[in-house]
Parts: C-alpha cells; structure tokens; sequence
C-alpha cells in the first residue's frame, strides 16, 4: 500500500517530499485507527451500561408488583410505567408483549402494529432510526414464559458524547501530525541550506569536466555538418560530416584551433562564388542574429542549407554555432517545379484562351496574352484594377458580382458575358469560372478562362438570318408547288375529259386495238394524277401546322382494317394489346399505318394464308409500334431503297414509290425513327418509335 501511494507521489513530481508525506499518511493512519478503537469501545460501554438499567428496571418491575394483577390494571400499569420514566432518562418507553408477541400493556408512538419488535438473531439489542429497542423474557415462579418486556432507549446522549469524543480526538491528532510535519520539514531544509553550495560546487565541476567530452561526441554523431567557433572566433569543435559535406580532404584536427578567417578562405575554395561566400559569412557573424536556411552552391552541383546562431550562457556571448545540411534533392526538386510551373505559365500565357485571376475583392492579379490580346489591353492597364470597372457595362458588373459571391462559396459555373475592349468594342465571352484556394484551402479569389466566341454569336445571327430566308423559300416553294399542282393537273383534267369524250363520241367506229390504247391513256393520266398529288402530299410533310389533337390510334387502325378488308378479303389484320391515345395529326398518323398496313396486304404470298399483326410496346421515353406481316420479304440487296422517294421494290403497278418515303418523314418530323428487319420469303416487320411525350394528357 504505502509503495503505491508512494509511486503516485512521484508522478505528481513531488519525489522531494516521499518521506515526509509518507511520514504524515503513517501518523494519520495510525491516529485514525487509535481514535477508532477508543470510540468503538466508549460505544460498547455506554450500550452496556444501558442493558443493564434496562435489566435493572426489568427486575424491579416484577419483583416489586404482581404481574398478574397489573395484567389486568391499567391504573396500576400507568404507576409503574411513571415510575420506569423516573428511574432512567434514557429509556422513554416499556411495554410488555405475550407469549404470542402481543402488545397487553404499553404505551407505543411509532408501533401501530402493537407487535413486539423482534430482536435479530444473536444480537442483544435492535438499533432503529436513533433509538435501541431491548427485550427480556418475564416468567412465573415456576419458570413457565409470560410474555416479554421490551424497552425503547434512545441512544442522543450515546450520540452526543461519541460525537463529542470524535471531535476532540480528531483536533488533537490533526494539531500533533502538522506540528511533526512542520518539524520535519523545517530541519530538511535546514540540511538542504547546509549542503546545496556545496553539491552545487560539486555538480559545476563535474558537468564542467564532462562538457567538452559530451558535446563533442554530441557534434559527432550529428547527421548535419557542425562548426563552433568560441568568442575569440576560433574554431574549437568540428565533425566529420561537416568536412564531408564540403569535400575538403583535410582532417579535423587540421582545422580545430584556426581562426574563423582562416577557416571561412580555406572552405571558400569548394564554392564557385568564393568571395562572396567569405563575404555573406563575415556578415553573419557581425550581425548575431539567427539565420536559416542560407543555400549555398557547391562547384559540383550539388546545393547546401546553411544555419547559423549565436550561443550564449546567462546572458553572456560564448560563440557561434554553423550547421550545414546536403539538400541537392530539394533543391532540384524545386528547381524542376519552378521549370514545370514556368512552362506551363508560358503555355497559358500564350494559348488562345484567356486566363484571368482576381481575389475576392475582383482585383485582377495575373492576366494571359491571349486575355489582353481579346480585351486590347496591357498589363499596366489591368493589374490591380478591380475588373468589373473596366472590363464590362455596369450591367455586366452586377452579374460578375454575384458570379464572386458564388465562388466565396466554393461553387464554379460557366456563363456568357459581354466585354468592352479598351477602344470600346463589344465582344462576347464565355467563362469558366472556378474558385482559387490557398494551401489551406480557403477561398481566395478566383480564376476564369475565357472563350472569345464573338465570331460565334455573329455566325449564330447569321444561321437565324438564314433559316429566317429559308422558311420564306420553303413557304414560297410550297406556294409554288400548289400553284404547278394545280396547273399540272388543269391540262390533265382537260386530256381525260377530251378522251372521255372522244370514246363516246366514236364508240361505234373505234376498233378493240384503238379501245386499248384509250384505257391505256386514261390509265396513265389517272396515274399522274396519283403522283402530282402524292408529290404536294410529301412536300407538306414538315410544315407547321396546329391540327394536332387527341388521336386514338385503336380507333383510326381499326377503321383501316376494316377498308383494307374489302380489297385484301384473304388477309387477316389483328391488334395485339391496346394502342395509345396520342396528340399528333390524325391525317398524318392514318397515313403512316396506311402505307405499311397497305403494303403488308399487297405483297403477301400467294402460297399461304396471309396475316399481319400490329403491337406497341413502351422502351425508355418511347412508344416502339410493330406492324409484322408473313409476306414475301424484302431482299437484302434492295434494302437501302425502301424509304428512297420514287424507287420501287418490284413492278406493281399499283405501287409509284412514294408512299414510304412519306411515312419517313412523318415519323422523322414528329422525333421519330423507323427501321425494318425482313427475310425472304419469311415476312417483313416494319417498326417505328414515337417520342412518349406525345402522350395524351386524356390516356386513362
């Protein structure tokens, strides 16, 4: 125990007082144990001296009454329990149970149970809440049990005085440990005054005997090159590192003892500037101030770090201490990231986009040729100007504030600005802007990179002029191609009612060859008219026009399976699964599924029975329709020529070769795409996507 308090003792670093403190915890413990065993034993008297009152008074009350009697008589009872109160202060109450515990007679407060208190066992008495509660047995004369008499004894007086002793054993142990404390520690530093200047004497020469020897080996084994010089300036401790270091082939104790002139000419050698090596030493030691990281160029290449102090003992200067370090790696390190940074400076400088950087405040700090080359500035011009004052209208100046504010923040953006040259020109930029942090990473300005897209915007008002022209073409050109459609089918109209009238004018005098050529006649000029109206059909295609509405493609597909059963009874068009209702043209989406449903029925084979499935299906952000037939098949080598205007597959004379090309269209005006996959002699499957978005806001 006494070792752990005193290993504590010495971590609080108070190892100089172990023995008086140890001194004092045994005089304590020791008195504290001494007034425990006194108290202890004051208590057990005072206890014992209680017990026997109470045995007293037990006695007496059944040798001086009958007990039978009193059993019975409460007036007797209340005599003797008077008389009990007067005997003893200390007992308060008596009562006397049965044999069964039961209260006969008493006078209780605190037992509404008018139970005897039932004594542990063995134990003599029951102490509860500052009272002890004593219990005797009562029997008769033939020493048969009656019952048992129970007292109530307060204990305060008890109390008071064991409190009473506690006290006055405590202040006298507390008086005689800090009076033998105070003793002790005044003849300890009596002994220490005797013998400190003496052991103060001793331990200055001994350290004085050792410091040479300590420091030299400390100088040694350094990893740097050290070099003391003493006030006198000579050199008086050096290490082989440091000869080393500055390749001078010599031994140390060639140096030790020479003045620091001599030394400082002797290592100047090793140094292409020599002069002013001697020179920056010489300027050193007569200023004695500490210098750091002093670099030094060897004539081999190689770099050296030199630090210098003055040394001083109680105020007094004893010399100068050198330290000199190889930091070639360092230094060529350096050197490579100042090249690195220089090229690439240079390769920012003179690129065609410009660079431009400015603090928080948006005072311009570095700007690239390319940046003064768009602006016409110089650098006298920019450089510490705030860059919202001269580089844009105050319009833009309250857009490039708000840009800074985003970029205190940390957020970087892109965004189109207009500048003013110096001359006044406006130009357009685009910038990409970011925030500029310090090694610690905070904010402390910004970079931009600018784009000059002047030329850009012009070609961009250049393109809206264009497209403006070419709407008007195209609406001129749809004009037109009204205008020749009906001219070109005025002429056709008046041939086919000249033929008409011609063969009922001479349908008795025509012979069958000339009836032939007639048909043939009015078959080709019918044909014509199919292809002028196709032709303004496909020219129409792409032009604006706001008859869109909620179309539902069930309904418009089952009408056109209903009209192509009529001319294809043979073919059998079914839906699979349920079409979208969606905002389009009506007359254009019947067109779409009119020419692939059209051309599904007419190039069917002959050799079995002939159907043809529609389907739609949702991928991604489209509607995919699916239109498979089990027909002749498109071969390979004529694939590319199917949505070509005016190029037929095959020659079906009913066929003019325009009717896929339309549907292209249609679907490429509305965002679309169609595509096919077809074998030979296995069937076609046309498929086209629409974009979801053309959706009906009504689809259930």
């Amino acid at each position: 125990m006494l070792k752990k308090i005193a290993n504590i003792i010495d971590r609080l670093a108070l190892g100089k007082y172990t023995n008086d403190l140890l001194f004092a915890i045994i005089l304590f413990i020791a008195s504290f144990t001494a007034i425990t065993t006194i108290i202890r034993t004051q208590e057990r008297s005072l206890e014992s001296d209680l017990k026997l009152k109470s045995a007293l008074i037990k006695d007496a009350v059944i040798n001086q009454s009958k007990l039978n009697f009193l059993l019975n008589d409460s007036i007797g009872f209340l005599d003797l329990h008077n008389q009990i109160y007067e005997t003893s202060d200390n007992i308060i109450e008596a009562s006397f149970y049965d044999i069964n515990g039961d209260l006969i007679w008493g006078h209780l407060e605190d037992n509404p149970s008018n139970k005897i208190f039932e004594i542990p066992e063995g134990k003599d008495f029951m102490g509860l809440e500052g009272y002890i509660y004593l219990k005797f047995p009562v029997l008769d004369n033939t020493d048969e049990p009656l019952g048992d008499i129970q007292f109530k004894c307060s204990t305060k007086q008890i109390t008071g005085e064991i409190t009473s002793l506690k006290i006055r054993l405590f202040v006298l142990s507390s008086i005689l440990i800090i009076t033998l404390l105070a003793i002790s520690l005044w003849a300890r530093s009596k002994l220490l005054s005797l013998t400190r200047s003496q052991a103060f004497t001793t331990a200055r020469v001994e350290l004085t005997e050792k410091n040479n020897s300590r420091l030299a080996n400390i100088i040694e084994n350094l990893p740097r090159g050290i070099a003391f010089e003493n006030k006198q300036g000579y050199i008086a401790h050096l290490n082989q590192k440091f000869l080393d270091l500055l390749g001078i082939d010599t031994k140390i104790k060639d140096v030790l003892g020479l003045h620091c002139n001599q030394a400082c000419a002797m290592f100047a050698s090793v140094f292409p500037e020599s002069e002013r090596f001697e020179e920056r030493t010489i300027e050193i030691v007569n200023n004695r101030k500490i210098v750091t990281d002093d670099t030094l160029k060897l004539l081999d290449g190689r770099s050296l770090t030199r630090h210098y102090a003055p040394v001083y003992e109680d105020g007094a200067f004893i010399g100068n201490l050198w330290a000199y370090a190889d930091n070639t790696i360092e230094t060529r390190f350096y050197e490579n990231l100042s090249f690195e940074r220089e090229k690439y400076m240079n390769i920012i400088a003179n690129m065609e986009i410009g660079l431009l950087e400015v603090d928080n405040d948006d005072q311009i700090l570095t700007a690239n040729n390319a940046f003064l080359k768009m602006t016409k500035y110089t650098e006298e011009d920019l450089i510490g100007k705030i860059g919202y004052e001269i580089l844009v209208s105050e319009k833009e100046a309250e857009r490039i504030k708000k840009m800074n504010a985003t970029r205190i923040e940390g957020e970087s953006s892109i965004y189109e600005i207009e500048y003013l040259t110096k001359d006044g020109e406006v130009r357009h930029m685009m910038v990409s802007g970011g925030p500029n942090r310090d090694i610690k990473g905070n904010v402390i300005g910004s970079i931009g990179i600018h784009l000059d897209i002047t030329k850009l915007k012009e070609l961009e008002k250049l393109r809206e002029e264009l497209i403006k022209d070419l709407t008007e073409s195209n609406d001129e050109l749809s004009n037109y191609a009204h205008v020749v459609s009906h001219d070109l089918k005025t002429p056709l109209r008046s041939i086919s009612a000249a033929m008409s009238w011609l063969k009922e004018d001479n349908k008795d005098s025509l012979d069958e060859m000339s009836q032939s050529y007639l048909e043939i006649v009015d078959e080709a000029l019918l044909k014509m008219d199919k292809i002028i109206s196709d032709t303004l059909r496909y020219s129409e295609i792409k032009r604006k026009t706001n008859t869109d509405s909620n179309v539902d493609l069930n309904h418009i597909t089952g009408h056109l399976i209903n009209e192509l059963k009529q001319s294809y009874p043979e073919t059998k068009i079914e839906i699979n699964g349920t079409l979208p209702i969606l905002t389009i043209n009506e007359t254009k989406i019947m067109q779409v599924f009119q020419n692939i449903l059209d051309n599904a029925c007419k190039y069917s084979d002959p050799s079995k029975k002939s159907r043809v499935k529609i389907s739609c299906s949702l991928i991604f952000g489209f509607f995919e329709f699916a239109i498979e037939d089990n027909g002749i098949g498109i071969p390979e080598e004529h694939a590319h020529h199917v949505f070509e205007i005016f190029r037929k597959l095959n020659n079906n004379e009913g066929s003019n070769g325009v009717g896929m090309s339309i549907v292209k269209k249609i679907i490429d005006s509305y965002g679309g795409k169609i595509w096919f996959e077809s074998e030979v002699g296995k069937g076609t499957i046309f498929k086209f996507n629409l974009p979801r978005s053309l959706r009906s806001a009504t689809t259930v």
